[in-house]
């Protein structure tokens, strides 16, 4: 075979090769990415300068008598409790938990606190409740920033995990480690969504089974690593993240917690789906038709947010806001766009 055959033979088939993978690129989906769905309740602290004390609660001992160790030490209401031991505190788990361990390990407590312009320093010997057998101050504080919202992801592949779906306000500037930090929220109860009033998660924090650290808070959510995988009994596998371009109205579920850290699944249907030429908090439209959840807690309430929407079989999107004058309704924002601001870490 003359030499300009064999050219033109090889010049076809690379041709063909050529257009097999630009037509299997095309056909390619716009996201190949897995992760792990959430739907786990976040305890939400971001950095303050400690927690207020609010009021004094007895301590009652095994012999019935009531005391109030942290009173008599000197805390005054309005205080400012910055640190335990020089360990800097700011939300109420933290300081019950901390002093229980010191207590209980047999160490001196002193406490640091802000009055007015004055940093004191103030020794306190805790007592061992009868009532809840751990050792306790007799202090009720106001947490100075934290709140309750929904992990919608966990990337294993980087260790980052995105939530919330929206921006914090008032979280001010990052430092260099972050906004401030997520851990497990074990929910105490549901208040109710009701006309006009959306309703709330109400819940303590965990630093046992969830920890991580935030350090992007963005209109899509916040986002950062954590120290462990979250469990998920009902999605142990990862799930492929939807394209918003393949997000379409009809059946959908989404996965969030009601009692303790029991993770259960939900129906609702995507009412509407708007096209966006760029990241938003508000992409789709939502209806709560599962009766369990309406009975329960009217539809979405807060701490809701974040809570990850699936539909068949991939992770679309993540709940973002409540109706404030219809409870079983919201807005969604794309998993796709989440996906984005995760992988940017």
């Amino acid at each position: 075979m003359p030499k300009f055959a064999k050219d033109a033979a090889g010049a076809r088939r690379l041709a063909a090769a050529l257009l097999f993978t630009a037509i299997m690129l095309l056909a390619a989906p716009a996201y190949a990415y897995d992760v792990l769905v959430g739907g786990q309740s976040l305890g939400i602290v971001l950095k303050s300068e400690g927690a207020v004390v609010v009021g004094f609660t007895p301590v009652r001992l095994a012999d019935g008598a009531e005391v109030f160790p942290a009173k008599a030490a000197g805390v005054q209401l309005e205080d400012k409790l910055l640190a335990i031991n020089d360990h800097p505190v700011s939300y109420n788990q933290e300081v019950a938990d901390l002093v229980n361990k010191l207590a209980a390990a047999g160490e001196p407590i002193t406490l640091t606190v802000k009055r007015g312009d004055e940093e004191l320093k103030l020794d306190v010997q805790p007592e061992l409740c009868s009532e809840s057998g751990t050792y306790r101050l007799g202090l009720y504080i106001r947490d100075a920033n934290a709140g309750i919202g929904t992990l919608t992801f966990y990337d294993p592949a980087t260790g980052c995990y995105a939530a919330l779906g929206h921006q914090i306000d008032g979280a001010g500037a990052a430092d260099g480690a972050g906004y401030g930090r997520v851990l497990a929220a074990d929910v105490q109860y549901v208040e109710s969504s009701r006309e006009g009033e959306p309703g709330e998660k109400v819940g303590v924090f965990d630093a046992a089974h969830l920890n991580g650290d935030i350090l992007k808070n963005c209109e899509l959510g916040i986002y950062g690593r954590l120290e462990q995988p979250p469990a998920n009994a009902l999605y142990p596998e990862p799930l492929p993240v939807a394209a918003a371009d393949e997000v379409e109205p009809g059946p959908a579920t989404i996965l969030t917690v009601l009692e303790g850290e029991e993770l259960a699944e939900f129906t609702v249907e995507i009412e509407r789906v708007m096209p966006q030429k760029r990241t938003a908090d508000k992409g789709m439209v939502l209806k709560v038709t599962d009766e369990r959840l309406l009975a329960t807690a009217g539809g979405i309430v807060q701490g809701m947010s974040g809570s990850p929407i699936i539909q068949n079989g991939k992770l679309v999107g993540a709940v973002t806001h409540v109706f404030v004058n219809d409870g079983a309704s919201g807005y969604g924002c794309f998993a796709e766009w989440m996906l984005d601001e995760a992988l940017s870490l």
